[in-house]
């Protein structure tokens, strides 16, 4: 008897999981239609706006873009917005799937259905819903946590179909029910840039002689400093995010907010240990003092002007991965605390947990603040996956963001698990204002300091763990930094050229002129810090800037084409002038050459002129014959080496005998010509010949 109800109730188990297979099938059906649809078709649905937290008081509402991709129009049609009001995702790949369009879940709550009108070639449309909190679509929504959300659009004709796959997370507020312990959450935002730039006024001053900070060479324009600023300020409106400001770019805009500095000029100490060259960083006017937890410190007392200021620093990763050789150089250089923006876990990933690790370096143990890989993705203006094409936009991201987070608390609703999101450097102040605000009303969500994250019971890295770390295997995808070593290399000759031009083309020993030659170093030295941050474009621009810097000093000594030089003897003077724009006096040598062995002149000839001046000075020409050649002269250095453009003399020689003298000269050769003749053919010869 009982065997037979045993049997019976598997039947029915089997049945009921046959029937919900097959609605999973039907559901995936249309989902895949539609996909295809959306590419074959040329359609293209885009997240605009989305209400990220559903609370007892906000609604919900929605901005989706309709654009046509294809050559010609689109019928009116509509767009069905639909949940699934009871579902709950049952893993991180579930959401995951969902997200990327290949998840089976029916949608069979209807939330909107809004006209679409005709959308011409090439052209795209916006429909916007709302929904009230009273609404009752809303109020289905019994429980709190993640829900599926799709977007079907359909023109009239049947003939075009689209589907979006997103996300509407419902929070605690207003639903009963016991209430969890909420989700540390850490979000952190780097103030830094890529956008330094040459400013071509403080260049100017410097070269001149002008009182001028050499620092200031590097500098941000306008929209730059607008959007740094901006996202600066953000510190006073959300208390709860955590700044970490390049201190170079706190003293280029002068504000004081944030919650903890990098290095300077975000300098990028993972590239650095890829590299493995310090004395290519040092010749390219990059020594580790430049970028120590010390001079950051300095750099940011500066621009506060309060020289007991305090803050925490961090080593932020960089372009490359945190290997144990950049974990150790960070280290050496005084920072305690590093941050990994990308992947580091070291364990298994099954769950999103802590990421506190303890590394043991050769110059001492580092913490390392890994993020939360999907969180920061996101948070880095970038999708999960292509295929997930409503994280194309911030809207949709941030919705996914909301959804990931009120999953990872419901994972393990009591386990303490404090993650940190970080923020890329690229998102705009107006993105990361909208992740806090969605994040204030996500009542899932305690959000905690860096200090706090820092506090937490963490990892002590093993042996079994080292070799990830030792090989660059954990964090970022290793690349060879050619762009970089290029930049280092042009660095370092421009660098060695501003150092020879204060011993070789100087000429004034006094202690202002030395003190003038170390600034200009010193502005070199900022553009090559600035080209050692994140970012093969940045590194390529400032080595060229560096480069026209050194050009420009150069440039300030120039020759004075003497255009061209009749000669009529055999030895001659050309003359040649050398321009002196420097505020300092200089000393250096013309070198003259020609094309011709029978007109030459002397190899070199050295010249000494005033500042702000003119001078003159003669090179010897010898001449064997009458012809034309061209005399090339070049300014050189003490040293020997040549700068500047070269000028160019055409030189004439024109050897013959015009004065009155000449003529008697030349009867009288003429006449004892004629005499020896004479001798030689009357005189009695002896009788021997």
């Amino acid at each position: 008897m009982n065997r037979r109800h045993a049997i019976a109730r598997v039947r029915r188990l089997l049945q009921a999981t046959f029937a919900v297979v097959a609605m999973c099938l039907i559901a995936v059906v249309p989902v895949a239609a539609h996909a295809d649809d959306a590419t074959d078709d040329g359609v293209v649905l885009g997240v605009e706006r989305i209400t990220p937290v559903v609370t007892k008081d906000s609604g919900f509402s929605l901005t989706v873009s309709v654009r046509n991709t294809t050559s010609r129009d689109l019928a009116a049609g509509s767009l069905d917005v639909r949940v699934a009001a009871g579902y709950v995702f049952v893993s991180r790949t579930d959401l995951q799937e969902w997200a990327e369009g290949t998840g089976g879940i029916p949608t069979p709550d209807s939330l909107l259905r809004l006209a679409v009108p005709a959308v011409a070639a090439g052209d795209q449309v916006r429909v916007t819903g709302k929904l009230g909190a009273d609404a009752n679509q809303l109020k289905a929504l019994t429980s709190w946590g993640p829900r599926p959300l799709s977007i079907d659009y359909a023109t009239d004709d049947g003939a075009t179909m689209a589907r979006l796959a997103t996300f509407l997370t419902r929070s605690q507020d207003g639903l009963g029910g016991e209430r969890t312990p909420p989700l540390n959450l850490t979000v952190a935002m780097p103030l830094a840039t890529d956008g330094w730039q040459a400013d071509a006024k403080a260049e100017e001053a410097l070269e001149t002689g002008t009182k001028q900070d050499p620092d200031t060479v590097v500098t941000l324009d306008d929209e730059q400093r607008e959007a740094l600023k901006a996202k600066d300020q953000l510190g006073q409106r959300f208390a709860d995010l955590q700044t970490v400001a390049d201190p170079d770019v706190l003293e280029a805009i002068g504000t004081p907010h944030h919650s903890g500095i990098m290095q300077p000029s975000a300098f990028d100490i993972t590239t650095y240990a890829r590299v493995a060259d310090p004395s290519a960083y040092a010749a390219a006017g990059v020594d580790m003092a430049a970028w120590n937890a010390d001079t950051a410190r300095a750099t940011m007392r500066d621009a506060l002007g309060d020289e007991s200021a305090q803050t925490d620093v961090y080593a932020w990763q960089g372009a490359d991965s945190w290997t144990m050789d950049a974990l150790t150089a960070a280290r050496t250089q005084g920072y305690e605390t590093a941050i990994a923006t990308d992947d580091f876990a070291l364990t298994d990933g099954a769950t999103a947990v802590t990421q506190v690790y303890r590394v043991p370096t050769d110059a001492g143990t580092i913490t390392v603040l890994a993020a939360q890989a999907t969180l920061t993705t996101l948070a880095g203006g970038r999708a999960t996956a292509p295929q997930a094409t409503a994280e194309h936009s911030d809207a949709g991201r941030l919705a996914r963001i909301i959804a990931q987070s009120a999953f990872y608390q419901m994972e393990q609703p009591y386990e303490s698990r404090p993650l940190l999101m970080c923020v890329g450097e690229s998102v705009g102040a107006d993105q990361v204002s909208a992740l806090m605000e969605a994040l204030g009303q996500a009542s899932w969500v305690n959000l905690q300091s860096l200090q706090e994250l820092a506090a937490q019971p963490s990892m002590q890295v093993d042996e079994t763990m080292l070799p990830a770390l030792i090989d660059g295997s954990v964090g970022a995808t290793a690349t060879e930094p050619a762009s970089l070593r290029e930049a280092l290399r042009s660095l370092a000759t421009s660098r060695e050229r501003l150092v020879r031009f204060d011993g070789s083309v100087l000429d004034d020993d006094a202690q202002e002129a030395r003190q003038w030659a170390a600034k200009l170093v010193t502005a070199h030295d900022r553009f090559a810090l600035a080209a050692a941050g994140p970012g093969a474009t940045l590194a390529t621009r400032m080595a060229q800037e560096a480069s026209g810097f050194a050009d420009t000093v150069y440039a300030q000594v120039k020759l004075v084409p003497s255009g061209s030089v009749n000669v009529v003897s055999e030895t001659a003077s050309m003359p040649v002038t050398v321009s002196n724009d420097l505020p300092f006096p200089i000393a250096v040598r013309v070198s003259s050459i020609t094309d011709s062995m029978e007109i030459v002149t002397a190899r070199f000839t050295d010249i000494t002129v005033p500042a702000h001046a003119e001078a003159q000075t003669s090179i010897a020409v010898r001449v064997s014959t009458s012809g034309t050649t061209t005399a090339r002269e070049q300014l050189v250095d003490r040293e020997g080496e040549a700068f500047g453009a070269s000028a160019q003399t055409t030189i004439t020689s024109s050897l013959q005998l015009s004065d009155k003298s000449g003529v008697v000269l030349i009867a009288l050769a003429v006449v004892l010509g004629v005499v020896g003749l004479y001798r030689q053919y009357t005189r009695k010869k002896d009788p021997d010949e």
